[in-house]
């Protein structure tokens, strides 16, 4: 036997709107079910709002939840918190948020690791520190004086 067809054609504005208000898709479906008399799947919904070319997902945080947010991320990053452990104050903050979604929001606001700043290696591989080219490769290097006429270059990493 064939499915029934459900058209959510006649109630797609409705749907559009709620969506726009901010419900959930769980939302909407409980809504359809109580004051429209029908059921449908998450996935028949989802499938019209991507046709309708309505956003499936919806922002985490909005408005002032997303400046507080961003405040406590700098406030953590500046106690020097690793990303982990910002998630984890951020959850007893009350934000549902994961170590991953923190290291990203961070890094587009612009708080880097240091190893992020320097294209992700601590340091410059030893080939690379070699010849006369090696002052271009490190700006801390500096000469000192040994106990000879020569100058020997020593390479401050830390």
């Amino acid at each position: 036997m064939p499915r029934v067809k459900i058209p959510l054609e006649p109630y797609r504005d409705q749907i559009t709107s709620w969506r726009h208000e901010g419900f959930t898709r769980k939302e909407i479906l409980e809504k359809l079910k109580n004051e429209e008399n029908f059921s449908i799947s998450m996935g028949l919904l989802c499938r019209h709002l991507l046709d309708w070319k309505v956003r499936v997902t919806c922002p985490r945080y909005v408005g002032d939840d997303e400046l507080a947010l961003q405040n406590r991320i700098v406030h953590y990053w500046q106690h020097n918190f690793a990303d982990k452990g910002i998630a984890a104050e951020l959850k007893k903050d009350g934000f549902e948020i994961s170590v991953l979604t923190v290291g990203r929001r961070r890094r587009e606001m612009g708080l880097l690791k240091r190893r992020e700043r320097i294209g992700g290696k601590k340091h410059p591989p030893k080939a690379e520190m070699t010849g006369s080219s090696a002052a271009d490769v490190d700006d801390e290097a500096r000469p000192t004086a040994s106990g000879d006429d020569e100058e020997a270059i020593v390479y401050d990493y830390d």
